[in-house]
């Protein structure tokens, strides 16, 4: 039996089998991808589109859609907007983060 995601996602959490493992890629800070590897991945697929940083604390992209749809993820982020929010950051990418700790974000190739 064909599953929607919610489904899918719903028995795997209560141990039961589902028509396939749920796919995620972001939903949460813990199953993101860095931006830099979305960079790329964008680059492969031909597109071209200008990213967003989802969390700049966890080094997350915001998967768009488009993506989304593309490789039938499963979840949506669920992220605080504390987490989301994208700090002031100097020409060297270089920011203080809430506590107090500077950081430097790398430089995207």
């Amino acid at each position: 039996m064909r599953m929607n995601s919610r489904q899918r996602v719903l028995a795997a959490l209560n141990h039961r089998e589902p028509d396939r493992s749920p796919c995620d890629l972001g939903s949460t800070t813990a199953t993101g991808i860095h931006p830099v590897a979305y960079g790329r991945l964008k680059r492969h697929l031909g597109l071209s589109t200008p990213s967003e940083l989802l969390s700049a604390r966890a080094q997350l992209a915001r998967v768009e859609q488009e993506i989304i749809e593309r490789f039938g993820l499963d979840l949506l982020p669920l992220i605080p907007a504390s987490a989301a929010e994208v700090p002031e950051m100097d020409d060297e990418q270089t920011y203080v983060d809430r506590w107090g700790v500077q950081r430097q974000l790398p430089k995207v190739v």
